[in-house]
């Protein structure tokens, strides 16, 4: 399981409340609708699966200050906190446990059988048909493009059970020592070979890692770069560095063409590439 830092956390469950309650409140001050109905009901499976417990956590938060605020009878809150808690848990869980890389993508058929799936069982748990079919609704035909925005196309922190072992993942780090490029290479390599990945595209991946570490070791020498490689349905390299905010994704005015052009190429080959800075952190996740 990934490290999550007690800001993260906090941070994952603040968003999970306010995108509740930014969901619900309008629809529930403009309608007769009961507390568990409504366009938010897909909230639950996307916060669950991605952002785990914390998701859930918030979403219950939610919920909780928005019946506060409406005075909500306690037995009907009570009842929207279990089904966030059954779906949201609920699609975690059995997400984890019926998928072998652990990565949420949506690529085959056979993601999409998985989350509908789960999706009607965890509705049939709300104890109510109504309810159940407003859950079953949302969760596959809001629930599914939403999950694909995320999954496939945004750098979002995904949170994976502690007892999910990731056999496919490579990790290492990158220092200014040109032998750390030629280790990672192997290590790659290696993982490729056990996977039956084609070696054209270990290069791509190789090439994209190096070009990022050049960039970052010419803006800082001294760096570290911590480097996680997953081969599943896409390549995905997430590489963590400290230090002051530094985007090696963007050009600079004053760059030389060959560095440009160096760039331009890792575009080129990335299906997509995002940068965030979190707490001194700079984080790069490259998908090939």
């Amino acid at each position: 399981m990934q490290e999550v830092k007690t800001q993260e956390k906090i941070y994952l469950m603040a968003v999970s409340a306010a995108s509740y309650i930014v969901l619900d409140l309008p629809v529930r001050l403009i309608s007769n609708l009961p507390p568990y109905a409504g366009i938010k009901s897909f909230l639950p499976f996307m916060l669950g699966i991605f952002f785990g417990c914390y998701g859930v956590i918030g979403a219950c938060s939610g919920a909780i200050i928005i019946s506060l605020a409406l005075m909500t009878p306690v037995n009907m809150a009570l009842y929207e906190c279990y089904c966030i808690i059954i779906t949201g848990m609920g699609i975690w869980y059995g997400w984890h446990y019926l998928s072998r890389t652990h990565r949420i993508f949506f690529k085959k058929p056979k993601s999409y059988v998985r989350y509908i799936l789960l999706v009607f069982i965890l509705s049939c748990f709300t104890l109510d048909f109504n309810t159940g079919l407003i859950y079953f609704l949302a969760g596959v035909f809001i629930g599914i493009p939403v999950n694909i925005l995320f999954g496939s196309l945004l750098c979002v922190i995904q949170i994976i059970p502690s007892w999910c072992k990731l056999s496919d993942e490579s990790d290492f780090i990158l220092d200014k020592d040109p032998g750390s490029i030629d280790t990672a290479n192997e290590i790659l390599e290696e993982a490729a070979l056990r996977r039956g990945i084609k070696m054209n595209r270990v290069f791509e991946i190789q090439s994209c890692i190096e070009e990022i570490a050049l960039r970052v070791f010419k803006n800082d020498p001294e760096a570290k770069i911590y480097v996680s490689v997953v081969f599943s349905d896409v390549t995905s390299a997430r590489m963590n560095y400290a230090g002051d905010k530094y985007n090696p994704l963007k050009i600079a005015k004053d760059e030389d063409e060959l560095d440009v052009a160096g760039l331009k190429i890792f575009r080129h080959r990335a299906l997509r590439a995002m940068f965030n800075y979190w707490d001194g952190v700079n984080k790069v996740h490259a998908v090939v």
